[in-house]
């Protein structure tokens, strides 16, 4: 794991893959860690995609799953959007949990976390219920009507049905 961290951008992209495709449980706080020091696309993309990896290979998820929500806490927005993006692959009524609550935040910050989770998630529960609550959100912030018609334009590009399409 000493390689995710290299100052090399290949390097780290290659020791990510290869834990994800490799590494166990054990693995996982590390990657958190490693993903709550990174900053770069690429970095939070890899690291996201070898948590995913790992905990849905290791069988148990759900333990993952409290992990990952537990480091939202001191995420930045960017990478909380790659622990949602963890979540949404890994399912399960904790990771759902998660996702209700943003969709109760009283105002816009929570937004692009929504999006982000619309956009990646492979989770149908999980996708409707973060495109209600970002579209909510939407609606009834505090914004400008261009800001809300920006935030609904984005959704509207997500919408999947015809009833999306109509919020």
């Amino acid at each position: 794991l000493a390689a995710a961290t290299d100052s090399n951008a290949k390097v780290r992209a290659n020791a990510l893959q290869r834990v994800g495709k490799l590494g166990g449980s054990a693995e996982v706080p590390t990657l958190i860690k490693i993903l709550l020091g990174s900053t770069g696309p690429q970095d939070l993309d890899y690291c996201a995609a070898a948590l995913t990896d790992i905990c849905l290979r290791a069988g148990t998820p759900a333990s993952s799953t409290v992990q990952i929500i537990t480091a939202l806490t001191s995420a930045t927005p960017v990478q909380k959007g790659a622990l949602l993006s963890v979540l949404g692959a890994l399912g399960g009524d904790k990771a759902l949990a998660a996702v209700r609550a943003l969709t109760t935040w009283p105002d816009l910050a929570a937004a692009p976390d929504l999006l982000q989770i619309v956009g990646s998630t492979q989770n149908g529960a999980e996708r409707d219920v973060a495109f209600l609550g970002f579209v909510r959100l939407a609606r009834e912030s505090g914004a400008t009507p261009d800001e809300k018609l920006r935030w609904l334009t984005q959704a509207a590009t997500l919408a999947k049905s015809s009833q999306e399409k109509m919020l």
